[in-house]
Order: structure tokens, then C-alpha cells, then sequence
């Protein structure tokens, strides 16, 4: 049994999934298995100037050997109609794995709804597919590229599909590098580049620093720690 401090559990019930990775790749947590993200990202500006923190929490659980579901919450600047409280129910299916050629293919779908409507706000979800290759010969390095799709998301907030690009190197046992790119003028729309450090109890850190395809102050630093039982 999974058993969480109250703050954490806390944190999960009020605060943002990850921006950036749940639908990036083609994992998916294990059969029977819990996971926990919690993460922070910050502007550069303050509030008083237009600057955003997004703060978050990502739960999900193997439902089978291929398929995970999961559920979110979101919590940004309180007036922010682009980033409102909101939760995330999500799914995603590992539809292919070949194990040999290291190849797999997965896709999945994440709904976000306001939980604190306000003027400019609206439900939408984001439908999505990867594929992804892990090369031997490049030490280990998998690319995984990717499409989206924004269904009912109102046209304000900027455009309503993309691409997705991320490279992962492995460099020692417990680091590796990745960098990962989202196209698209939207609230999805950066490039991050970061590390990865494993750490004790099945746990892991990474950091790293966003920067948003448009504005010239989108950018700030990525924090995210995860752990699976």
C-alpha cells in the first residue's frame, strides 16, 4: 500500500500535473503500480508583471501491463484564465512494444477541467501519439516523436495541434539528459532541456529550464520529483 505524507497528499488534490511529460513518451506505469510527479514552474517575472508559477502533482496507476490511468489537479496565478485550478483525468495505452528492436508506440488522452470557473476559461481535452526507438549503438539514447490534438479548446488560446520531439541520453547509472519540445503557440509550447538523477527508494529528480516558442519572458526553471511503489 501506498502510504503519503498529508502534505503530499495535499499537494496532489490542489496543484498542476506536469506541463511537459506525461505525454511525451511511450511509458506507461506497470500493472498494479502507483505513481507520484510533483513539480514547480516559474517565470522569470513576478505576478505584479505578468510572471506565472505553476505548481503540480501527477498520480497515475497500472491498470494493466499496457494501460495506466490517472488523475491530476492544476493551481496557477489565481486570475490566470489560461492556467486556472483545474483537474486531469487521463488515460494512456501502450498500443505496440518491441522489445527486440526497442521500438514502441503509445497514445493517450487528457481531459482539463476548471475547477474554479472564471471569465475566458473552458473544459477541453488533448488527444495524443508517440513512437519512440532506443539506439544501442548511441548508448542507449531513445527519440520519440510525436502529434497532438486540442478537442474544444477554445481558439483564443492559441493553436490546437503540434509536434512533439524528445531525445533522452543515458550518461551514468543515475543521470541522463533529455530535452523535449512541444511546437504550437499555446500553454504546451516549450522546449526543455534538463537532467534526470535517480534517487533512493525507486525515486527520482529532475531539472531543468523551459522556454515558451513565444514571448520573449516565457521561460523559468522546471522542477519535478517522482517515486513508484
Amino acid at each position: 500500500m501506498l502510504k503519503l505524507p498529508i502534505s503530499l497528499l495535499v499537494a496532489v488534490l490542489f496543484l498542476t500535473c506536469s506541463i511537459f511529460a506525461q505525454s511525451s513518451t511511450t511509458d506507461t506505469v506497470s500493472e498494479s503500480q502507483k505513481y507520484l510527479e510533483i513539480n514547480l514552474w516559474s517565470g522569470v517575472q513576478n505576478h505584479r508583471n505578468g510572471g506565472q508559477q505553476i505548481y503540480g502533482g501527477r498520480f497515475s496507476y497500472g491498470l494493466t501491463k499496457k494501460v495506466e490511468i490517472g488523475l491530476n489537479a492544476s493551481f496557477s496565478n489565481p486570475n490566470d484564465a489560461e492556467f486556472p485550478p483545474e483537474i486531469q483525468p487521463n488515460a494512456k495505452w501502450k498500443v505496440y512494444e518491441n522489445e527486440k528492436r526497442r521500438v514502441a508506440v503509445a497514445g493517450g488522452i487528457i481531459g482539463f477541467i476548471p475547477i474554479a470557473k472564471r471569465a475566458g476559461t473552458d473544459s477541453f481535452a488533448m488527444v495524443y501519439g508517440n513512437v519512440s526507438k532506443q539506439f544501442t549503438q548511441l548508448k542507449s539514447a531513445r527519440f520519440t516523436i510525436g502529434v497532438y490534438g486540442l478537442v474544444g479548446r477554445n481558439k483564443d488560446f492559441g493553436t490546437k495541434k503540434g509536434l512533439n520531439f524528445n531525445y533522452e541520453q543515458p550518461l551514468t547509472k543515475k543521470v541522463s539528459f533529455s530535452t523535449q519540445w512541444v511546437t504550437g503557440k499555446n500553454r504546451f509550447g516549450y522546449v526543455t532541456p534538463g537532467f534526470s538523477i535517480a534517487m533512493p527508494k525507486n525515486s527520482s529528480l529532475f531539472v531543468g529550464y523551459s522556454v515558451g516558442n513565444y514571448d520573449y519572458d516565457n521561460h523559468g526553471p522546471y522542477i519535478s520529483y517522482s517515486f513508484s511503489r
